[in-house]
């Protein structure tokens, strides 16, 4: 097996409210980004295929919250 890093910076503002962010490479060149905010009614949300670096915005309320890719701050 091989287990490689993944650089992450985040950044949570969150009231009474608790999400989970993961990323699954499935073939070794691409990757997808899951989030979910636990107690909510919607389902997961994905995005990707990604190759290359990518950043993400989660807002909203736990029954009303977006998942959005957002420009990557340098």
């Amino acid at each position: 097996m091989d287990i490689k890093a993944y650089s992450t910076d985040t950044e949570l503002a969150l009231t009474l409210c608790s999400c989970r962010i993961w990323v699954e490479d499935s073939n070794d060149e691409t990757y997808t980004v899951y989030a979910k905010v636990l107690g909510s009614f919607e389902k997961k949300k994905l995005r990707g295929p990604f190759n290359a670096g990518a950043c993400f915005i989660i807002k909203g309320s736990v029954d009303d919250w977006k998942f959005d890719q957002v420009t990557c701050k340098p």
